[in-house]
């Protein structure tokens, strides 16, 4: 099945390419898809499910690359755009079956806010699962670190781009959006967060963020990072 879906791939990582949104890149979406892949296989996903997670996730960024504007509201609309490029392509490409339907389901049930309604309507228990996958797939590229290098260098072409920086850190260390839907998601999780730490305690890396961002804000940053990692263990262990 997956030799007839490569037309479709293939589309998803032309439009990445080209994507201008520098956190919703190709890179972005590979890691995603690395993600999906291994989660998907410690849950002892079907081959039939891992082909539907696995074309979500190629597609659930698409939108932005359509768009062509990066905005921080897109996160609302992005998903609900990818999923109708998906539906077009699957179309044109005489590939609309079961599996790319309820991967078009799965990426416009990824949307923000009107994801959660949707998914109630759309998605049967096991697509549900999928998504849970899919979403926590996504949000645990949030704190990668070759991600974060590149935000950090890409903060210091302007004040708006440091203020990106700074609500994106904030967002994903002082919210309930990193912690993972599935039990499986969270030993990656745990590990990510542990290699961070060590990174940031780099002596260059910390004084490349006390130099642009202040001792305060770094020392805060680090507490916040030990505080979710024994949260995350304590959730883990506790399953």
């Amino acid at each position: 099945m997956f030799s007839t879906l490569t037309q479709l791939i293939t589309k998803a990582q032309e439009y990445m390419r080209d994507s201008i949104d520098p956190m919703h890149d190709l890179g972005h979406v590979e890691r995603v898809v690395e993600n999906s892949r291994k989660i998907s296989a410690d849950m002892k996903c079907s081959t039939r499910e891992s082909q539907i997670l696995e074309l979500a996730a190629w597609w659930h960024d698409v939108g932005r690359a359509v768009i062509k504007k990066p905005s921080l509201w897109m996160i609302f609309f992005d998903d609900i755009i990818s999923a109708f490029a998906l539906f077009f392509y699957a179309i044109k490409f005489r590939n609309l079956n079961r599996t790319t339907l309820n991967a078009i389901r799965l990426v416009m049930c990824h949307s923000y806010g009107i994801g959660t309604i949707l998914g109630k309507v759309l998605l049967g228990r096991r697509n549900r699962i999928l998504l849970n996958i899919l979403t926590d797939s996504d949000n645990l590229d949030l704190l990668n670190i070759g991600r974060i290098e590149f935000m950090r260098f890409f903060s210091m072409l302007s004040t708006r781009n440091e203020y990106l920086f700074r609500s994106l850190i904030w967002i994903s260390l002082n919210t309930k959006i990193i912690y993972t839907k599935t039990k499986e998601a969270q030993k990656y999780l745990k590990e990510m967060i542990r290699r961070l730490i060590e990174w940031v305690r780099e002596e260059e890396m910390y004084l490349w963020h006390v130099k642009y961002f202040g001792e305060a804000w770094m020392k805060k940053t680090i507490h916040d990072l030990e505080k979710l990692f024994t949260d995350i263990s304590t959730l883990h262990h506790a399953i």
